[in-house]
């Protein structure tokens, strides 16, 4: 990529940053998007930002502008984490309290080890074709998960007031206040890497 654009180590280094700026912050939406219009929606809205942002990736290679990469590096993001949130989500609405910590030591498991094999498989297909095309395998990675996603049981349904933005900002200050969110939200993130 960076001798593709022609940028150096150091602007190279923002394909990573954007898309952790976005990844990270992309979170705090779905939580609010699933209580206002329901969790398939939310869903659906991530892979459609997922799609959006890989089809930009694939767009800026064309014309060869790198400033469209990083935008849409973080459009992709914003998209993706989706999955994070609306796995956690799911795993709360679908299992018990007893159930809930297995299956999310599986997952805890499965997302150590799924982001390695796809550095792999996303490897192995620049080495044969070009930097995209991993771009593109996404795509039609998140165009499965939207197949799936129609299948799933409709188990968050919407509420009214789910996009009011004060009361969003007053419940993550409740939330940050805790101990145990905060100390099981560092030990999750540790976990995982």
């Amino acid at each position: 990529i960076g001798r593709y654009f022609h940028v150096n180590n150091t602007w190279l280094g923002f394909t990573i940053s954007f898309y952790l700026f976005g990844y990270a912050f992309g979170q705090l939406i779905y939580g609010a998007l699933t209580n206002k219009f329901g969790g398939k929606f939310a869903i659906n809205i991530g892979v459609l930002l997922t799609i959006i942002g890989c089809i930009g990736i694939i767009i800026s290679y064309y014309f060869k502008i790198y400033w469209m990469l990083l935008l849409f590096r973080v459009v992709m993001a914003f998209g993706a984490a989706s999955g994070l949130k609306m796995t956690f989500t799911l795993v709360h609405k679908l299992f018990s309290a007893n159930d809930a910590p297995r299956v999310l030591g599986f997952l805890t498991i499965s997302f150590a080890i799924i982001p390695g094999l796809a550095v792999y498989v996303s490897g192995e297909l620049v080495e044969y074709f070009n930097w995209t095309s991993p771009f593109y395998m996404m795509i039609l990675f998140a165009l499965i998960i939207f197949l799936l996603n129609q299948f799933l049981p409709t188990v968050c349904t919407p509420i009214k007031s789910g996009l009011n933005i004060l009361s969003i900002i007053e419940h993550y200050v409740v939330q940050f206040k805790s101990r145990q969110v905060v100390f099981g939200g560092l030990l999750l993130g540790i976990g995982s890497c």
